[in-house]
């Protein structure tokens, strides 16, 4: 019973998923020589999931950092933009009118966003480039270290906070009117962050109080995202659920302390499903025959919807985590 109504409610309200490598997949995809990428392989299962809108994050491999990272970004976002311009199902989102547009006709929103700012390469001018061509969230780093400070790492210890250059990103973006995604910082890097102007939320993290994973926030951290009235959206990949066992309920058990601790109105969907990068990129043949991912398909997002309603969460609010919460902060940032 929990299922059907989760599908109801799919398949008739927004949902968002807050972060998915597209743009790197697609461009895989393209120098194979594919050619309408987005409805062969994407259209369908975003359907099958009831998906309205998908952050679509540019994510630049280890193999390119130092020398070709911003080629590389830019490659990504030409490549998704011929993909998007092979089809009237999807669209590039860039403004608030963009969204309300997907919705009326019942296009699949994209919004850029880049996962670290290795691409800029040090220049704060190159970020007004990729607002151009419409990137409208940033994260200031990945795991690992950039001009902009540290990512989150095992030892939060030997780290800091942010850089010069990383505190004139935030500015630009807040000037601009880019969405600043907190997600991938230490945790000094985010007590910093959180202090700053700015629209903030973040795309794919956890509970720390829930699973202590370094990747996870910690209640104290949820709690300063509030105050932003931002929004905190779960991350399938089972590294960041739990240590063993890991099961639909265990990833609702996440959703529901999120709940429980800042309200339904700040929590939403950003799974993050890694299989199917790691599956097309040549650099990540290490990981070849693992699964990262909870969420073998898109459409399994329904039966974390049903665990919540199964564990006494509102429809109402069920609705908002799905992807009401998001539509409303993005709109509201979007100029």
């Amino acid at each position: 019973m929990s299922y059907e109504l989760a599908k109801k409610i799919h398949y008739n309200e927004i949902v968002f998923d807050a972060h998915l490598d597209l743009p790197l997949e697609v461009y895989y995809r393209s120098i194979k020589g594919e050619k309408d990428i987005l409805n062969q392989h994407y259209y369908n299962k975003f359907m099958a999931a009831g998906y309205n809108f998908v952050i679509s994050a540019i994510f630049i491999e280890s193999y390119h950092m130092g020398y070709s990272a911003q080629k590389n970004a830019l490659r990504q976002i030409a490549s998704l933009l011929k993909a998007i311009g092979e089809t009237d199902n999807f669209m590039l989102v860039q403004s608030s009118d963009d969204m309300k547009t997907c919705v009326s006709q019942n296009k699949i929103g994209l919004i850029l966003s880049l996962e670290g700012v290795e691409p800029l390469e040090g220049d704060i001018l190159i970020l007004d480039a990729f607002y151009q061509l419409g990137v409208r969230a940033l994260s200031l780093t990945w795991s690992r270290r950039n001009e902009a400070g540290d990512g989150s790492t095992t030892d939060q210890s030997k780290q800091g906070g942010l850089s010069d250059f990383g505190r004139d990103v935030v500015k630009r973006c807040h000037e601009l009117g880019i969405i600043l995604d907190l997600v991938h910082i230490n945790d000094q890097g985010y007590d910093e962050l959180i202090e700053m102007p700015g629209n903030m939320f973040v795309s794919h993290s956890n509970s720390r109080n829930v699973y202590n994973h370094y990747r996870n926030l910690t209640d104290d951290q949820v709690k300063k995202l509030k105050l932003h009235h931002a929004i905190i959206c779960v991350n399938n990949v089972k590294e960041f659920i739990g240590k063993e066992n890991v099961n639909i309920r265990k990833f609702s058990d996440h959703v529901v302390h999120l709940v429980e601790l800042v309200g339904a109105e700040h929590v939403g969907y950003g799974f993050d499903r890694c299989d199917t990068l790691v599956g097309l990129s040549p650099f990540l043949t290490e990981f070849s025959g693992k699964s990262f991912d909870l969420l073998h398909a898109f459409e399994e997002s329904i039966l974390l919807t049903a665990s919540l309603l199964e564990k006494g969460i509102v429809q109402k609010d069920v609705i908002n985590i799905i992807g009401g919460n998001l539509y409303r902060f993005i709109s509201k940032a979007l100029k």
